[in-house]
């Protein structure tokens, strides 16, 4: 389905506030004072709550026992480790993450995780193009390797949602291995030393940013996620 103005609200320069709503195709137009309208709109937005979502959360879906929570997070330098030694400031790359949560007898558990590579200038959109991801310890079957860390990760699926976006900065701070190398273009790798992931590393140091030439681009679409979970196949 896709999103629609259910709400337009316009102020004018003489006061008059003009609202228009349309739910389901019904129509209804209002118009009233500046004033009323901050006075009213103020009492009601003191008492409106709603639950808290994820960071970076842009869709939430839920269906049966289970909830997909798509996060976007933008591209930062980041400090990783790698075969335990510190690779400062190396650039990653704009992130999708595609997280699949179980619910079983009040217990939740990740059952898929998906990251994709995103273009830095490309605005969010449910069909834009998604590339493979480029660092290690982690399977396109969507899934992670945690390393130490699986404690964690449980408690944290166990308690609020509203943590769930951190879960990907604690798999961006383990101490990667070379187990789960997901899917690059070597050639654009090929003149660097080491595996491919002190490859990616070093690329990425080098020209400041992080290379999307480097991953593959995906069939896969956002949209394509989504209705994979709805009807079963995510």
């Amino acid at each position: 389905m896709s999103d629609h103005t259910i709400f337009d609200i316009k102020i004018k320069n003489n006061g008059e506030v003009v609202i228009n709503s349309d739910n389901n195709g019904i129509k209804l137009n209002k118009v009233t004072t500046l004033q009323y309208f901050l006075s009213t709109f103020g009492q009601s937005f003191a008492t409106f709550e709603t639950p808290l979502i994820p960071m970076f959360c842009r869709k939430i879906i839920k269906s049966g026992n289970s909830e997909l929570y798509i996060f976007e997070f933008p591209a930062i330098h980041r400090d990783l480790y790698y075969k335990n030694t510190l690779y400062e400031k190396v650039p990653c790359p704009r992130s999708l993450v595609a997280l699949k949560i179980s619910v079983n007898s009040n217990q939740k558990s990740v059952s898929k995780i998906s990251m994709y590579s995103l273009d830095q200038l490309v605005s969010f959109d449910l069909n834009m193009n998604l590339y493979s991801w480029p660092f290690n310890n982690y399977s396109s079957g969507g899934w992670i390797c945690w390393g130490n860390k699986d404690e964690l990760v449980r408690n944290i699926v166990n308690d609020d949602s509203v943590k769930y976006s951190s879960l990907f900065n604690i798999y961006m701070s383990t101490n990667f291995n070379n187990h789960l190398e997901p899917n690059i273009n070597y050639n654009i790798v090929s003149k660097y030393e080491g595996d491919q992931m002190l490859k990616i590393i070093n690329l990425s140091k080098d020209t400041g940013v992080f290379p999307l030439s480097v991953v593959n681009k995906s069939e896969e679409t956002i949209g394509g996620i989504i209705a994979g979970f709805q009807n079963g196949t995510y």
